[in-house]
């Protein structure tokens, strides 16, 4: 371990030991909003394995997000089966459907806004199927009956602190794969790809494989997220599944925060969920307005912070260093 990490360690193992401690102190609002932050810093982070890793980006993913979701809830209500047994199903079904939509798409060499409204129309058919077919409650949705009390098996509790932690472990989850992705040779390909797809393949490269390989890993981990998410509500309906809104807020901490970043998602949600919250609660009495304060912001960083505000943090963290190491040598 070399001197220059363990300040970040140290860091890291601070504010690790606050989130943990936090549902000791905040109120049952408050976890909400820290829920929601971790599960769309997690589900941000798994578009971004595709959006910003590979430099395909999707409008769809709110596709892999319902299926997860649905079929979760199906084997719940229907079989009785443990959630913890529909995550992993449900994500196995959105990653065979993330296969299904990578291949058909990156085989006929779509690239670009042809193959993000490839996905934004998949998950549009994906709605309608929904909010007609009786076997999934059609528009009506499906809610999730109550087992009364705590229940792990069910993953049903009275408190909000054991959703907390499942959702910051999805977030962990989410920045462990990052690291191993951009750490492993799979990340030098992901990047190659981004970078020049024409001169990867001259390389020797197949794409095409690492394309549909970098959208089956995000199509299940998104899956997975969207079973966790109809868990904590208790309730799902076409327009939460595979609704455009859904896939906008997947996709917009990543923008925010920066693309084809490890925490650019993270620090996205961090910003993004609270400024929800807050612009609902302030202006949601008028018809609008807190939408358009929200896209106010959002604006504002897409054109003056265009790579994000990650990147800005970093450079202004590198000009006051290197004022600081000038004033040293002075």
């Amino acid at each position: 371990m070399t001197m220059k990490r363990v300040p970040f360690i140290v860091l890291l193992s601070v504010v690790a030991l606050v989130l943990i401690t936090l549902p000791l102190l905040l109120d049952r609002y408050y976890l909400h909003v820290f829920i929601m932050i971790y599960l769309f810093a997690y589900l941000s982070t798994c578009w971004n394995i595709i959006g910003g890793y590979i430099g395909t980006f999707s409008f769809g993913h709110t596709a892999f997000f319902g299926i997860g979701a649905y079929i979760s809830t199906i084997l719940l209500v229907s079989l009785n089966v443990t959630p913890w047994v529909g995550f992993l199903i449900g994500g196995l079904g959105g990653m065979l459907f993330g296969f299904s939509i990578g291949y058909v798409s990156f085989k006929c060499g779509l690239r670009g806004p042809f193959f993000a409204m490839t996905t934004l129309a998949f998950a549009e058919i994906l709605r309608v199927i929904a909010n007609n077919w009786d076997a999934v409650g059609a528009a009506n949705g499906i809610i999730i009956p109550l087992k009364g009390g705590d229940s792990l098996y069910f993953i049903q509790f009275l408190s909000k602190a054991p959703y907390y932690y499942v959702a910051l472990l999805l977030m962990v989850i989410g920045i462990a794969v990052m690291y191993f992705i951009t750490g492993a040779r799979l990340g030098e390909y992901f990047f190659a790809i981004r970078e020049d797809e024409e001169a990867a393949e001259a390389l020797g490269i197949d794409t095409l494989k690492y394309k549909i390989v970098g959208i089956m890993i995000s199509s299940f981990l998104t899956a997975v997220g969207g079973a966790f998410y109809v868990q904590y509500i208790s309730f799902i309906d076409p327009h939460i599944a595979f609704g455009v809104g859904t896939s906008i807020e997947i996709l917009l901490p990543t923008v925010v925060g920066g693309v084809g970043t490890i925490w650019g998602p993270i620090l996205g949600s961090f910003i993004l969920t609270p400024l929800t919250e807050a612009s609902r609660i302030m202006l949601g009495r008028y018809a609008g307005v807190h939408l358009a304060a929200y896209g106010t912001v959002l604006v504002f960083v897409i054109i003056f912070m265009p790579k994000g505000v990650l990147r800005e943090i970093q450079r202004l963290y590198a000009y006051i260093f290197s004022r600081q190491r000038g004033e040293e040598v002075i």
